[in-house]
C-alpha cells in the first residue's frame, strides 16, 4: 500500500503491516490484526512452553496468567507483541533441541525472524550460546563436540543470513548518505 515508512525501524513489522493494509484495506481494525492474532497465539506457545518444561498444569497457568497480565493487554496492540511471538517459538524449538537437535535451526531462524520484527529478541542469543558453551565443555567425546561445534556454526550463519538484508540495507545507506538504523547509529555513538 507504500503508507509505512521503514525509516529507523526494523523492517519486517512494517512490511508485514503492509501486506495486511492491501488484503484487508487500510482500516482502524487492520491496524491492530497482526498484534492481537500474534498476541492470541502467544499464549498458546505460553502453554506449550509450560508443558513442555513442566506439565500441562503449569502450562495453562502460565498462559492464564500472561493472557491477564497488564503487560500482554498493553502490548497486544503494539508492535511488540510481534517480536515476543517469534521469540517465543524460537524458545519452545530451543526447548525441544534438547530432545532432537534438528529443532535448534528452526529455533535460530525464528530468534532471526523475532529480531526482524523488533531488536530486543537478540538478547535471547547469549542465553542460547551459553547453553553451547556448558554443554560443548560437558562433553567428553570429541565426536559429539563436534557435533555441537557444526550445529552452533551452521545456527549462527542461518542468523547471519536471515540479519543479512538488514546489515546490508544499514551498511549501504552509510556509505551513501552518511546516515545508518537509529539502533546503530546508537550502538556506535554517531549520534
Amino acid at each position: 500500500s507504500g503508507q509505512l515508512s521503514t525509516i529507523g525501524q526494523i523492517p519486517l513489522y512494517f512490511y508485514t503491516l503492509d501486506l495486511i493494509y492491501k488484503v484487508f484495506g487500510l482500516e482502524v481494525w487492520t491496524m491492530r490484526l497482526l498484534n492481537i492474532a500474534l498476541g492470541s497465539l502467544a499464549v498458546l506457545l505460553l502453554f506449550l512452553i509450560g508443558k513442555e518444561l513442566f506439565n500441562k498444569k503449569i502450562g495453562l497457568l502460565s498462559a492464564f496468567l500472561f493472557a491477564v497480565s497488564s503487560f500482554a493487554i498493553i502490548n497486544n496492540t503494539e508492535s511488540d507483541m510481534a517480536s515476543i511471538f517469534f521469540a517465543l517459538i524460537s524458545f519452545l524449538f530451543f526447548i525441544r533441541g534438547f530432545k532432537e537437535q534438528k529443532y535448534f535451526y528452526l529455533s535460530i531462524t525464528f530468534l532471526g525472524i523475532a529480531y526482524l520484527f523488533k531488536e530486543i529478541a537478540i538478547l535471547l542469543l547469549p542465553a542460547y550460546l551459553i547453553y553451547f558453551g556448558i554443554e560443548y565443555f560437558s562433553q567428553k567425546e570429541h565426536r559429539r563436540r563436534f557435533k555441537l561445534l557444526n550445529l552452533a556454526v551452521i545456527s549462527i550463519l542461518i542468523l547471519f543470513a536471515l540479519l543479512l538484508p538488514v546489515l546490508t540495507h544499514n551498511y549501504l545507506a552509510y556509505q551513501q548518505k552518511g546516515v545508518v538504523d537509529v539502533r546503530v547509529s546508537k550502538y556506535l555513538r554517531l549520534d
